[in-house]
């Protein structure tokens, strides 16, 4: 029950309907859905409203429904996808909020404007500051969700297409995990192939040297881009020295072991880059440092099946999406696991599980989700 409605129960009194503002505004199309993800002090973003958004297109472009961002703070992200308002007056906003067929926002303005005009919201939670008392939005069309990393996205949009009454798989995807990492889109370049004739230019990459090791398209690749270089071994000096790849060279992950030579991370300190020594081998690790006392070495831990506490949900229907897309010989791979196993990306189905060490060494970076039927 709202507050009001609880007031006018006791005092005996009914309660009169709220007046909106509004002041006609040229409407992107007949039909259409707003998405506002205020990054105002007292709200939190929903970190994954992009991929709401990149969800959700498909569906409404073939049922002739816009997607638009309303912005009532001119400082919010942009979202994927979307045609954005902004510097509009209140009237106008609620006039935009009136006439669309369903919102999704973080703000309880919108929320509240929504409500009164009868319009399907979903109002994503909860405010960054739990000190703040957040409005009583228990509202009539309202559909309240957690902002947090346990709503998945597709949640919020089988909601929406429910509501819009337009039938569509993601309704049957059931939630299982999602990593902490998945929100962090990372490239990751096995420099098994040229970086002449592809598309990798100007962007921020990892670079496994620790995959394959071939110094000639690793310089390439860091010529063109800004590198985080993944290595068990240093390349050239004259590689690195050359001014036109150590100014892309962001950082070295140098992973040491029992054969690493003192001279090596003497030289390797040179660089006019920051340095991380890292190293795999739990066994070993107290002999490498013991080796190398002048160095901070992290150790670098694996994630197995038995780490996770989803064995219970996995079945043969289970699937996964990835936050990081792996090129190797200009095909894209969506894990180590698949890379090892040589199964690209196939965009035209969901990826299976791969069940193997690799895989569950990067669940962090995994949505496991199954199909319902």
């Amino acid at each position: 029950m709202k507050t009001i409605e609880s007031i006018s129960l006791k005092s005996g009194i009914k309660h009169s309907e709220p007046f909106i503002s509004s002041m006609f505004f040229p409407p992107p199309s007949d039909k259409y859905i707003i998405l506002e993800n205020s990054n105002l002090d007292c709200y939190k973003p929903y970190e994954y409203i992009d991929e709401v958004s990149a969800i959700l297109s498909p569906f409404l472009i073939k049922e002739g429904i816009r997607i638009i961002q309303i912005k009532l703070n001119r400082n919010d992200e942009n979202i994927f996808k979307c045609k954005t308002y902004e510097s509009l007056s209140y009237p106008q906003f609620n006039f935009l909020i009136k006439n669309s067929q369903a919102v999704i926002t973080n703000n309880f303005y919108t929320s509240h404007v929504a409500d009164a005009e009868g319009v399907n919201c979903i109002c994503l939670h909860p405010t960054k500051h739990t000190s703040i008392n957040a409005p009583d939005i228990n509202h009539k069309n309202n559909l309240n969700l957690i902002s947090d990393k346990k709503t998945f996205p597709e949640l919020i949009c089988s909601k929406i297409l429910k509501q819009l009454n337009i039938d569509s798989l993601i309704s049957k995807i059931k939630p299982i995990f999602c990593g902490k990492d998945y929100n962090k889109k990372t490239i990751e370049v096995i420099p098994d192939f040229e970086v002449e004739g592809t598309n990798i230019r100007d962007q921020r990459i990892n670079v496994r040297a620790d995959y394959h090791f071939n110094e000639k398209n690793i310089a390439k690749f860091i010529a063109t881009n800004k590198v985080n270089l993944i290595t068990d071994r240093l390349i050239s000096n004259e590689y690195l020295t050359n001014p036109y790849i150590s100014k892309n060279l962001l950082e070295i992950n140098f992973e040491v072991n029992l054969d690493t030579g003192a001279d090596q991370l003497h030289e390797m300190n040179k660089l006019n880059c920051d340095i991380n020594l890292f190293s795999r081998d739990q066994k070993n690790i107290s002999k490498i440092r013991m080796s190398h006392l002048d160095y901070q070495i992290s150790l670098e831990t694996k994630k197995e099946k038995k780490d996770i506490d989803i064995s219970k949900n996995l079945c043969d229907n289970v699937f996964y999406k990835s936050s990081k897309v792996i090129l190797s010989k200009n095909k894209q791979f969506s894990s180590k696991a698949k890379w090892i196993a040589g199964k690209p990306v196939d965009n035209s189905k969901f990826e299976e599980i791969e069940d193997s060490n690799e895989f569950w060494n990067e669940i962090e970076n995994f949505k496991l989700f199954s199909i319902n039927g």
